[in-house]
């Protein structure tokens, strides 16, 4: 089994009905060097849904990518906040 522990939260990008949240966090697995995750957590953080792990390098690079993006729906018309 995992350990896991969030050394920081950085954001929360949505929440379900359900109480469950999307956040963005740094996160220490199994003693490892510090990553970002992006994944769903429940209100107390004892259970995990499903996320993606970058490591700095990697969320540098996204963070350009999103940078230059022109961001649309997904049936192409722009996208609004």
């Amino acid at each position: 089994m995992k350990e896991y522990e969030i050394v920081y939260h950085i954001a929360d990008i949505c929440a379900d009905n359900n109480g469950w949240k999307k956040e963005i966090n740094v996160v220490k697995v199994n003693n490892r060097e510090p990553v970002y995750e992006i994944r769903t957590w429940n209100q107390d953080h004892t259970q995990m849904g499903d996320g993606v792990t970058l490591t700095p390098n990697e969320m540098r690079l996204l963070k350009k990518i999103c940078e230059t993006m022109d961001f649309r729906s997904i049936d192409g018309s722009v996208y609004k906040e």
